[in-house]
């Protein structure tokens, strides 16, 4: 359960969410203080290209975020580009991981779910 005392900063969808960054995408679901826009936690499920976590982050300074930081829960990695951008050896090697299609740890593994 989310704790109420943290104040949540709703965002709006304004069109389809795309790769290139583009800060009119999200709007704001109302008017927020000066201590809540003080330093927003941008909390994403995925990141592959960082078109929406970037332009989300871009619309809150915009609307009178000091600062924002972003938290992403997962990386996609597009192996093709790590090939042309990084090299195929960083590209070989990931593919040698025993966890490449899939999380790390199974569930009773978990060292997130392990911390409490």
């Amino acid at each position: 359960m989310l704790n109420k005392t943290i104040p949540e900063v709703k965002l709006l969808a304004n069109e389809q969410k795309h790769r290139a960054i583009a800060p009119s995408t999200f709007s704001l679901d109302g008017s927020y203080s000066d201590e809540t826009m003080r330093h927003v936690l941008l909390i994403d499920d995925t990141w592959t290209s960082g078109g929406t976590a970037e332009s989300a982050s871009i619309m809150l300074k915009q609307s009178g975020a000091q600062r924002v930081t972003i938290y992403c829960l997962a990386r996609i990695v597009d192996l093709d580009y790590c090939s042309r951008m990084i090299g195929q050896s960083v590209s070989d090697g990931y593919k040698q991981l025993a966890y490449r299609n899939g999380c790390p740890w199974d569930y009773d593994q978990c060292p997130m779910r392990n911390k409490r």
